[in-house]
């Protein structure tokens, strides 16, 4: 957390987890819900900020 204000750290602590719920295949509104974004799209937004990479993408990690 050295160097981060509290929002910054908390929403990357989301990102990991909704990573790691993404890779376990749940559906992208399941996955916003569960670490407290209101929808997907928001989600998707801060995902795609915070990696530069879309849903889509990070899922093909997985093949």
């Amino acid at each position: 957390m050295l160097g981060k204000s509290p929002l910054p750290y908390f929403q990357d602590l989301r990102v990991e987890h909704a990573q790691a719920l993404l890779h376990g295949g749940m559906d992208l509104e399941a996955v916003a819900a569960q670490v407290g974004y209101i929808d997907g799209a928001t989600l998707g937004a801060l995902l795609r900020q915070r990696t530069g990479r879309g849903v889509r993408d990070l899922r093909a990690d997985l093949r």
